[in-house]
């Protein structure tokens, strides 16, 4: 199985990182549409990272949550 981390950017600049696997990808975008977050937003994602091992995944996401967090304004 192919695991991600991905990234969305509203039309607000502000950046979300979030997480699935693959196959889900569709059903993620879907729901982001309709979460109270994005409503009322356009948004666009890129896959930040892909790989089949869950450990380096995860440690995948916990660096760029990090990232975002130390160089991304989401103010």
């Amino acid at each position: 199985m192919k695991y991600i981390v991905y990234i969305i950017t509203r039309d607000d600049n502000k950046k979300y990182v979030g997480t699935t696997n693959i196959d889900r990808i569709k059903k993620r975008m879907d729901a982001h549409k309709i979460d109270k977050r994005f409503v009322n937003h356009n948004f666009t994602y890129k896959v930040a990272f892909e790989t089949d091992n869950i450990k380096e995944w995860k440690n995948k996401l916990d660096e760029l949550k990090i990232f975002i967090q130390n160089n991304i304004s989401t103010s």
